[in-house]
């Protein structure tokens, strides 16, 4: 089977690099792949595939959490909802938790246990004498990404209070290119409070849309907290899911080719399809 689509945004480089998750007739990964059963054609002209691999990482996720005066009242709220997001996502998924009140700091990180991550999760408090670091912990924590980590996700849970409002067009415009370099997904929950501002959750809300995460806000403190963060970890894990078993394909982009030209993918086997990861 053959796949035509266009692919913008491919640079120069000799290797082009593609996800591409091959399907049985009955909707199940085929896993057991060569790089010779890969057919790429880039603009009508065969390419050579060098390698691939079969991806299956656990899902990484940074939980940042605004735990400053906006916080308040949402505080028991996300004491007992925080610890039922965790359990929502898969049990080997790598969480860092990162509280933003003031200067923004890692608690857990991606490698410590749930052990520890329930420890710390139960014993937060709110800094009411502080702003969030909010703008600040969201760069922070894209910029300590691994360069070999795929998909990171970014799940924030922030209030519409006092802020750090340390941002201009340009570095917000530097922080967006980021995100899709590095194929950030952000997600998040805006609590509203009575007296905010929307700095913060405008923010959000914008971020979400330009990575095609998951957004949703309560307008006061309640049980919902639990069910929207509840919701989040499930569009979360399910994103995940959808990820496994893609094979990372890496070709040569033929000689004076136009690197935004379409190609076509395909395999070596008869009844399989294809889905390729833009």
């Amino acid at each position: 089977l053959c796949l035509g689509t266009s692919l913008p945004g491919i640079s120069q480089a000799q290797e082009v690099t593609r996800f591409i998750k091959v399907l049985d007739a009955g909707g199940a990964p085929v896993t057991d792949l060569s790089p010779e059963d890969f057919l790429i054609e880039h603009d009508g002209v065969e390419s050579s595939v060098t390698r691939i691999e079969l991806i299956n990482e656990p899902l990484r996720v940074a939980l940042l959490v605004d735990d400053a005066e906006g916080s308040r009242g949402y505080f028991q709220h996300l004491r007992n909802g925080l610890p039922e997001f965790v359990n929502a996502l898969p049990d080997d998924s790598q969480i860092a938790f990162i509280l933003l009140s003031g200067r923004p700091r890692v608690i857990v990180n991606y490698d410590e246990d749930r052990e520890k991550l329930f420890d710390q999760l139960g014993s937060f408090f709110v800094d009411t004498d502080r702003g969030a670091g909010f703008f600040e912990g969201l760069t922070d924590t894209v910029n300590r990404l691994d360069d070999d980590v795929r998909w990171p996700a970014l799940a924030v849970v922030t209030t519409d209070g006092p802020s750090q409002r340390r941002i201009t067009q340009g570095r917000y415009e530097n922080y967006i290119d980021r995100l899709q370099e590095r194929a950030v997904t952000i997600h998040g929950l805006g609590l509203f409070t009575p007296l905010g501002e929307g700095f913060q959750t405008g923010i959000m809300n914008s971020l979400t849309q330009v990575t095609g995460g998951w957004y949703d806000t309560l307008n006061s403190p309640s049980q919902s907290v639990t069910t929207k963060l509840t919701e989040m970890a499930a569009e979360i894990t399910r994103r995940h899911a959808e990820s496994l078993n893609q094979y990372e394909v890496v070709y040569n982009l033929p000689d004076g080719a136009d690197p935004d030209a379409p190609i076509s993918a395909g395999v070596r086997r008869n009844g399989l399809s294809l889905q390729i990861s833009m």
